[in-house]
């Protein structure tokens, strides 16, 4: 969510995001840029987390299910964005959170976002044209 606020504090063109709905009974994400991200949070019924979206109206409403929820929508968006992370720290974070891999803090921040894009798409977080 913290870099959801940078981004539309500084009107980005380039953040992008997933936002989350349930429709017809199915739960719908998409990957938006800020502008669109806004509107759509703010007027038809998105969200940023799919927690409130939950068929179980208990987990909805518990804090620990809508934090884990909050911390996979995080890492989805890091993995979209992650051209464009500068923090080496945060990369070997998201690679050993998702993916269990530890790297060498000396490795070059542009093979560590090589590896997250190859072993998310491994993962079928993104799919080929990483969506």
């Amino acid at each position: 969510m913290e870099r959801f606020e940078e981004a539309r504090a500084n009107k980005s063109k380039t953040y992008v995001c997933f936002i989350y709905k349930r429709v017809d009974g199915e739960m719908l994400s998409k990957k938006v840029g800020i502008d669109e991200a806004v509107k759509l949070t703010g007027e038809e019924g998105w969200a940023l987390s799919p927690a409130k979206f939950s068929e179980d109206e208990s987990l909805a409403e518990d804090p620990r299910f809508s934090a884990t929820c909050d911390e996979i929508s995080r890492d989805r968006n890091m993995i979209a964005n992650i051209e464009s992370i500068e923090d080496s720290a945060a990369i070997e974070e998201l690679l050993e959170r998702m993916f269990g891999r530890k790297v060498r803090s000396d490795m070059k921040i542009q093979k560590m976002r090589k590896l997250v894009i190859k072993l998310a798409k491994e993962k079928g977080v993104i799919d080929e044209n990483g969506d």
